[in-house]
Parts: structure tokens; C-alpha cells; sequence
């Protein structure tokens, strides 16, 4: 399917809209800030609405994924669990002895290890392991692109299971997930994959392990969950998402090219008419806990929802025509408004300064488009940035976080973070569209 691969550079319209919003608006600014001014703000006023209304919903609506009735072992479908690993070689043993504690009967079940063949330490690790005949081990050949996907896309071919996992090196899951995420896959047809919660279990490792694992409760417990009750493209998680096998042919399987290709194949899921829902299951997995690994990680995912971005709307009538209107919108909600919002936000506290030694900053436009724009614009600012905060607290709480005030005043640095990862990608997305930048992982816990 060229015409949803990253593959092939954005398309022209798309490059002209960029280098007009990077070049035009800072030249306006110089002659009249206040057109500048003006313009950014009802460019930005749909995009954030949409993303505000999101934060809110979720905050309001939480809910908990339902569970299905329990499969007998008679009724468990075929499964095949693909794990992608590169420089994996001291993860390795504890990643089997976590995946052979899976609940799941071992004649129904197997485990590919996809090991790259120019990885030579994880492939001698993996070898001197006495592995359960459940466990396989295959070699991805050596050939561009060298990502995560293309190891996957390969797997898929030698998988024989009714029904495909993904976990990463660092995961350890609950041990019942399989059966779970099977009961909820045949108890619905229409779902085309579940996805289980990811939970940090290094929070306490630092300062961006902690805000690492805020953004997860906020993300896995609130607004995926919003989006599976709105029946809306759902960006999955790059790791413990399981798949009807039949489904993941019908839509293509994972894009090679697409560095962030669990968000790509959500919306992909979505176009093509699937259902995503969570399952009541989590897998624990390790947060960076430094800058140097953090900021590699962030930028890779945020490269990879552009390239999402930009590939499924290169052509926005045919978006229009498999999604409908409802599905753009959210599109544009979901993908969009977020990558904007990371790129503005430092212009955000620079408007914001200047407003605050100007002493304009509650001054009330005298125009009827003005007030309407300017009433708008602070409906954004505290439903958008409160709601985000106080989603943050009461979901750290429900579950169990224990959070400290230093925690709540460090997340507007944290998002600060994440906007010069962004601009990171934007940069890398120009000049090395489909590199790899690899996670270290830190020996897994016993």
C-alpha cells in the first residue's frame, strides 16, 4: 500500500505549508505583530479546541476496559507472540524467563525472537540459552530499512498463530494477557486490535522516570480509553497491542519505513473500518531516565507521528472517503493538534512574558471577532493546560502513584522537553527521514 507508506517523501502541498507557517508568520511579525499575532491564534483555535474537548472528556470520563467472558482452553486461538530485538544481548535471558511466565496453553502458543543478523552479540546470547520449543528464534537479513517494523513485517510472514502480540526487550507482561486479549478479540469481531496498559516500573529512578510515568497513567487510563468510547483512530502503544492475524494482512501490516509504526498502524486499523479497544491487562516496562536516552526516544516517536501524519493525509479526500468526515476531524485532534501544540508551546511562555510586562494580558479586545477570538483563546488556555494537570493528579492517584508537588510543578517543564524533542524530529524528518535511534535498556529487575 505505497500510498500509506513513509516511504515516499510528503507530498509537495505539505512542504509549502511548512516552509509558508516557518517563513511567512516570523516575517509578518516584523511589520505588524498584532496581524502575526491575530493569525497564529485562529490558525492554533481549532486544532487545541478539539484537543481541549479531548483532555476534558477524558477527565470527566474515565472508564475502565471491560472485560470478556474467560476463553476455555478448548476455545484459546493460535497465538504468536513477535518480540524485535537489536543490542539486546544482557536483556535477553530475563526477557525469556518474563515471556515463559505468559498463561497460555504451550501446544497454542509460540514466541518468535527476532534477532538482526549484523547483531551478533544477542544472537550468541540467544544461543547459549536453553530455549523452550515454544521459543523460535529468527534472523532478520541485514538489508535497509534497519527499524523496529521491518523486523516485525518479517516476522509476520513465518507467524502462525490466529492472533499476533508484539512485546519489546524490556517488557515483563501479566502473566493472564494473552487470554484476556483473546476473549476480548473473539468476543468482538469488529475489533481489530486491544491494547494493553503499559505501566513504568522505574518511577523512582529520577526525575524524568517520574514524569515518564505520569504521562503513562494519563495516556493508557484516560485518553486511550476515550478515544475506544468515541470509536475514534486510536495511536497504540508500541509494545503489547495483540492483533487478529487475518486483520493485520487485510490492512498491510506495519510500514517499514514509519519509525513510530504502532500510530501509524492505529490509524491505519481505523481506515480500514477495525475497532481498537483496551484490555484489562498491563505489561511493565522501563522509563529513560536520562536526558541522552530520553530525548533520542521522544524524538524518534514524535518523527514517527509526523510521518503518520503526512502519509495519511497526503491525500485528504481519500481520508475524507474511508474515514468520514468524524474520522478527519479526529485525526487532526488526535495527531495533529498535539504535534502543534509541542511545537508552540515555548512561543506560548515568550506571548505570555511579553503579555504579563506589557500589562495587556487581561485586556479585552474592543471588535466582536476579537472577543469572540480572545474568549476562545482562554477557554483553550485553562480547559487545555488545567485539564491536562488535574488528569495527571487524579489518575496518579486512582492508581496508586504517589505524587508530590514537585512533581505537578515540574510537568510544564517536562512539556517543555517534549517540544524540543519535537523540533528535533521536525529537523531529523527533513534530513534522515528513517533512522533508528535505539533505547538502551538498564538491566530488568528481579
Amino acid at each position: 500500500m505505497p500510498h500509506l507508506s513513509s516511504a515516499r517523501p510528503p507530498p509537495g502541498w505539505q512542504v509549502v505549508v511548512v516552509l509558508v507557517a516557518l517563513g511567512c508568520l516570523p516575517g509578518v511579525a516584523i511589520v505588524d505583530h498584532r496581524a502575526a499575532r491575530a493569525v497564529a491564534e485562529f490558525a492554533f483555535l481549532l486544532p487545541f479546541l478539539g484537543l481541549s474537548i479531548w483532555r476534558l472528556a477524558a477527565l470527566f470520563g474515565t472508564r475502565v476496559p471491560p472485560r470478556a467472558r474467560r476463553l476455555r482452553g478448548e476455545d484459546l486461538p493460535s497465538y504468536s507472540v513477535l518480540v524485535p530485538l537489536v543490542d539486546e544481548a544482557a536483556a535477553l535471558p530475563g526477557l525469556v524467563a518474563a515471556l515463559d511466565r505468559l498463561d497460555y496453553p504451550r501446544d497454542r502458543l509460540e514466541i518468535l525472537l527476532l534477532l538482526e543478523e549484523r547483531d551478533a552479540a544477542t544472537r550468541a546470547a540467544a544461543a547459549r540459552l536453553d530455549l523452550p520449543p515454544w521459543f523460535k528464534v529468527l534472523v532478520v537479513p541485514d538489508r535497509p530499512p534497519r527499524t523496529k517494523p521491518k523486523a516485525l513485517a518479517f516476522g509476520l510472514y513465518v507467524a502462525r498463530g490466529e492472533i499476533i502480540a508484539v512485546y519489546d526487550a524490556e517488557d515483563t507482561p501479566e502473566p493472564l494477557q494473552l487470554q484476556r486479549a483473546a476473549a476480548r478479540l473473539v468476543a468482538d469481531p469488529r475489533l481489530g486490535c486491544v491494547q494493553a496498559s503499559l505501566v513504568i516500573h522505574n518511577a523512582r529512578a529520577g526525575w524524568l522516570a517520574r514524569h515518564f510515568a505520569l504521562e503513562y497513567r494519563a495516556l493508557f487510563s484516560g485518553l486511550l480509553p476515550r478515544l475506544e468510547a468515541w470509536g475514534a483512530p486510536v495511536p497504540l502503544g508500541g509494545t503489547s497491542n495483540h492483533f487478529p492475524r487475518s486483520t493485520l494482512i487485510a490492512v498491510g501490516g506495519w510500514d517499514p519505513y514509519n519509525v513510530t509504526e504502532d500510530a501509524d498502524l492505529g490509524i491505519r486499523l481505523h481506515r480500514f473500518g477495525y475497532r481498537v479497544g483496551m484490555v484489562a491487562s498491563f505489561t511493565t516496562e522501563e522509563a529513560p531516565t536520562t536526558l541522552s536516552a530520553w530525548l533520542p526516544q521522544r524524538t524518534r516517536w514524535m518523527k514517527g507521528w509526523m510521518q503518520t501524519w503526512s502519509a495519511h493525509m497526503r491525500n485528504p479526500f481519500r481520508l475524507i472517503d474511508d474515514s468520514g468526515w468524524r474520522g478527519f476531524i479526529l485525526l487532526q485532534i488526535i495527531l495533529g493538534a498535539p504535534l502543534l501544540a509541542a511545537l508552540v508551546h515555548p512561543l506560548f511562555y515568550l506571548v505570555a512574558l511579553i503579555d504579563i510586562a506589557s500589562g495587556s494580558l487581561w485586556s479585552v479586545p474592543t471588535t466582536i471577532p476579537g472577543q469572540v477570538l480572545w474568549a476562545l483563546s482562554l477557554f483553550n488556555f485553562f480547559a487545555g493546560y488545567l485539564a491536562s494537570l488535574v488528569l495527571t493528579c487524579i489518575l496518579a492517584r486512582r492508581t496508586g502513584f504517589r505524587l508530590r508537588v514537585a512533581d505537578i510543578v515540574g510537568i510544564p517543564i517536562y512539556w517543555l522537553l517534549i517540544s524540543l524533542a519535537t523540533w528535533r524530529a521536525l529537523m531529523q524528518l527533513m534530513i534522515d527521514p528513517h533512522t533508528w535511534e535505539k533505547t538502551p535498556h538498564s538491566p530488568r529487575p528481579r
